[in-house]
């Protein structure tokens, strides 16, 4: 008898658990991966959601990520003691960041020149990582883009306030698409035109998109980096925030044609795809 009562109570609990997979099953394409987790840990039931469902909650998570950071922008910039974002301000930012610098700490070429290691975005102000550089590169963009002219040792307190900013402004949001970050940077700006590319074809669309903007975002392996003309000069200056090895961030630019700064723009091989994006006050 009691091995009869057994037998049915197990059957019982069978069906009861089919019952709960089926329900499950019905639910788990709306529910949050964490969720799906814990009811699998703590029911015993599986379900594993299929490469498109997890894609689609893995974007869900990212907007809500990038909407929280847009929210907090203003709070974090207040923390740093900014009501608004002008040159002076960032300018005196990087400076005081910058501390003993001296141009001789720096690795410099012809037309280039290598900032050390502490001033990347992964490492500058006690830093340990950062993936900011899209906000980084629109900051750059639009400060030094008002200036009539650029040289590198005039532009370094300049690009690490950007660089300060741009960290404190993205915190923890993923990486982000250039009008997400434009949202996220009080300043005004908006985008113009939006180009892929493969390296082979870089000079064309480079020049392309000059003709109308003095400012481009290129993105390729998920490194952001900007694309600067001032107002008085032909040249075209290079703004890399990330970590080049040993050493921090990299400024380039052209001495006679775009073709020149080519070879910093981060692609790995000739088939990437490269992002550019045009944008404008």
């Amino acid at each position: 008898m009691q091995d009869k009562e057994s037998g049915e109570c197990q059957l019982g609990i069978s069906f009861a658990k089919e019952q709960l997979e089926k329900g499950f099953t019905c639910f788990a394409s709306v529910l949050p991966l964490e969720k799906i987790e814990y009811y699998q840990s703590t029911s015993g039931v599986n379900y594993k959601p299929c490469a498109e469902e997890r894609e689609e909650h893995e974007e869900e998570e990212e907007e809500e990520v990038a909407a929280v950071a847009i929210e907090t922008a203003a709070e974090e910039l207040e923390d740093l003691g900014i009501d608004h974002l002008d040159v002076e301000m960032v300018q005196s930012l990087g400076s005081d960041l910058l501390g003993s610098f001296d141009v001789s700490d720096c690795t410099q070429g012809d037309s280039f020149v290598i900032l050390p290691e502490r001033l990347g975005q992964g490492r500058l102000n006690g830093r340990n990582g950062s993936n900011a550089c899209c906000v980084i590169s629109i900051l750059t963009g639009y400060f030094m883009s008002q200036r009539s002219n650029i040289n590198f040792v005039s532009s370094v307190p300049l690009f690490v306030g950007c660089i300060e900013v741009g960290n404190t402004l993205h915190e923890e949001a993923a990486n982000l698409l250039v009008q997400e970050a434009i949202d996220l940077v009080p300043v005004d700006l908006h985008v113009l035109e939006e180009r892929g590319s493969l390296p082979k074809d870089l000079n064309e669309v480079i020049t392309y998109l000059f003709l109308n903007a003095r400012i481009i975002i290129v993105t390729c392996n998920h490194q952001s980096i900007c694309l600067v003309r001032p107002t008085n000069n032909e040249k075209v200056f290079l703004f890399d925030s990330h970590q080049h090895v040993e050493m921090g961030p990299l400024i380039a630019w052209s001495e006679e044609d775009i073709a020149d700064i080519i070879e910093y723009i981060p692609f790995k091989d000739k088939e990437d795809q490269i992002y550019l994006c045009s944008i404008q006050h």
